[in-house]
């Protein structure tokens, strides 16, 4: 009888928007705001992977779990080289191999951009593949594709959450490597990660505190269930390279809603993306993250953005100023200028994206 209201309650679910509401949690906490049905006294949600396909899931099944043990960061995780030279099959480099590295197309002399995919991802998925291809297209780079599938898929999305920080470390490892036998230079690296790649990426960053910082961290739609604001030390945060930008294009449903970067950026406020039509679990809108920046890389229109002088409190109630101080997001290279905060900018509904100066 309890499978069978399980089931009433998903098709319920799945048959009306309305099922998909917010849980409040207290201020004090300073959380996101996750939007999930609950069944069965249990918090459920329909959550796409990083291809988009859609899983029913307990985001919080396997919370305070060890991860399954068949998940060992140190060999699961892989990384596959991209340049001008190979732009379509990526070259495998193994961590602490140096003899792997040496005989790659690896050049120590051109910037190194390190791309991470998010939840049931793979070195295939969209939000790896539409970057690369950008900055493969750009210039001479190379381009370095975590593949962590190993520990991303999973229907258990809490389980592949809670391996975030151990395969953030092994790409901060594989940094040290880069640095150390291949000649790399920190001021010259970048890494970009996808919703839970985001935050993947912000673990790297940590590997490399300061005054031995990464240049750049970028986060596109950074995941938001089983994140909080009030513990910036298991997530993505703004201390974890020289500059921090983050994108956010499902605010508050699939992705953080409160600003986690040097920039923070919200375009079209941030919650829902036009061009998505009836977009109820926050899909498209979460990839558009992921199209925006791998425009940006090419553009010569520019992602333009005006700062919101009162903060995120400005998205909340969309009153930023229509005109003021701005600066790009994304872009290659990254907009590093004094000029910090919280941005708003309005983008088209199909690509090309972007719309220049506001």
């Amino acid at each position: 009888m309890k499978v069978f209201v399980l089931l009433l309650c998903i098709s319920a679910v799945l048959a009306f928007p309305e099922g998909l509401l917010p849980r409040e949690l207290p201020d004090e906490a300073m959380p996101e705001q996750e939007f999930v049905p609950v069944i069965d006294n249990e918090e459920w949600a329909m959550i796409p992977d990083a291809d988009g396909k859609f899983h029913l899931v307990n985001v919080h099944e396997a919370l305070n779990q060890e991860p399954e043990n068949f998940f060992n960061p140190e060999s699961d995780v892989h990384f596959l080289l991209f340049t001008r030279s190979n732009p379509i099959s990526g070259q495998t480099v193994i961590r602490n191999n140096a003899a792997s590295l040496a005989n790659s197309n690896f050049n120590p002399n051109n910037p190194t951009r390190i791309l991470i995919h998010g939840w049931n991802g793979s070195s295939g998925s969209t939000s790896n593949t539409v970057v690369r291809q950008a900055y493969i297209r750009r210039g001479s780079f190379n381009v370095f594709v975590v593949d962590w599938s190993a520990g991303a898929g999973t229907i258990n999305y809490a389980a592949a959450r809670a391996r975030v920080g151990p395969t953030g470390t092994v790409v901060g490892n594989f940094i040290h490597f880069l640095v150390n036998s291949g000649g790399a230079q920190r001021s010259q690296i970048s890494v970009i990660g996808h919703s839970l790649g985001a935050h993947v990426a912000g673990f790297a960053g940590k590997n490399h505190p300061s005054p031995n910082q990464l240049h750049s961290v970028v986060g596109l739609d950074p995941a938001g269930p089983l994140f909080t604001m009030g513990n910036p030390g298991g997530r993505m945060d703004s201390d974890d390279a020289s500059f921090v930008e983050s994108i956010h294009t499902n605010a508050g449903t699939l992705g953080f809603d409160q600003p986690i970067g040097d920039a923070t950026y919200y375009p079209n406020w941030g919650e829902s993306q036009p061009g998505c039509g009836i977009d109820v679990s926050g899909a498209c809108a979460h990839a558009r993250s992921n199209h925006f920046f791998a425009e940006s890389i090419n553009s010569d229109t520019h992602f333009y953005a005006v700062r919101c002088p009162l903060g995120y409190w400005q998205i909340t109630n969309r009153s930023c100023p229509q005109s003021g101080a701005s600066r790009r997001m994304g872009g290659e290279p990254l907009d590093t200028s004094s000029v910090t905060g919280v941005f708003w900018l309005p983008t088209a509904s199909s690509s090309p994206f972007a719309m220049g100066s506001i």
